[in-house]
C-alpha cells in the first residue's frame, strides 16, 4: 500500500488519513477557512509519518497559499502554517527552502 513501515503506527495514519479526508469533505461550507486550518495540517501531518514526505509539502503549500490569500501574510495562522510548510520541506529534504522560509515567518 501507500503507507510504509506497515504496523500500529501507519494504521494509526491510514485511521487519521481518512478522518480527515472526511472532515474536508463534509465540513460546513460557510467555514471553510476554520476547515482548511482544521484538517490540511493535519492531513500533511499523516503523510509525512507515511513517509509522503512530498505529498506533505503539497497539502501545506496549499494550506499556506490559502491563508495569505484570506488573511495576509502577517496574520498568526498564516505565519503557523508557513512554519509548518518549512518543518515538511525539511523533512522532504528541502532544507535551503525550509530554512529560507522559516526565517521569514519565524
Amino acid at each position: 500500500g501507500a503507507f510504509r513501515g506497515g504496523g500500529e503506527a501507519a494504521l494509526a495514519a491510514m485511521c487519521q488519513l481518512g478522518h480527515r479526508a472526511i472532515v474536508l469533505r463534509h465540513f460546513d461550507p460557510s467555514c471553510e477557512l476554520r476547515g482548511l486550518l482544521e484538517a490540511y495540517p493535519e492531513v500533511a501531518a499523516c503523510l509525512a509519518e507515511a513517509g509522503r514526505c512530498k505529498d506533505a509539502v503539497a497539502v501545506d503549500r496549499y494550506c499556506r497559499a490559502r491563508c495569505v490569500a484570506a488573511l495576509g501574510p502577517d496574520d498568526g495562522r498564516t505565519l503557523l502554517q508557513g512554519r509548518n510548510l518549512a518543518a515538511s520541506l525539511g523533512r522532504a529534504g528541502a532544507y535551503d527552502e525550509g530554512i529560507a522560509l522559516y526565517r521569514d515567518v519565524a
